[in-house]
């Protein structure tokens, strides 16, 4: 996501729509109605959010996610930006597919 966030934005932005077809139909509907007192849905969510630090957009029209903006905004002006490139350098490191990336 954050390597090509416009690409990851469009990608959720389809699947937003998709879903939101989806559950228009009565079958759609009865997903809906089944999953939404879900423990495993719950959980999931959160996961979701803590791996896309809840960066991507509601909103077919956003192009780049805002907050990625705001994330490039807030790094530049730390003044530890230094450490923090070199810490996601590092996490990078003994990736199989950090080369690739």
């Amino acid at each position: 996501m954050l390597k090509h966030p416009v690409a990851a934005q469009a990608a959720f932005a389809a699947l937003i729509a998709e879903g939101r077809r989806f559950a228009a139909t009565p079958e759609g509907a009865e997903w809906a109605a089944a999953l939404a007192g879900s423990d495993l849905v719950r959980r999931g969510r959160q996961v979701w959010d803590a791996v896309g630090m809840n960066m991507l957009e509601d909103d077919p029209d956003a192009i780049l996610p805002s907050a990625y903006l705001e994330a490039l905004l807030r790094a530049a002006r730390s003044p530890d930006l230094e450490a923090a490139l070199r810490g996601l350098y590092d996490a990078t490191k003994g990736d199989p597919l950090g080369a690739a990336r």
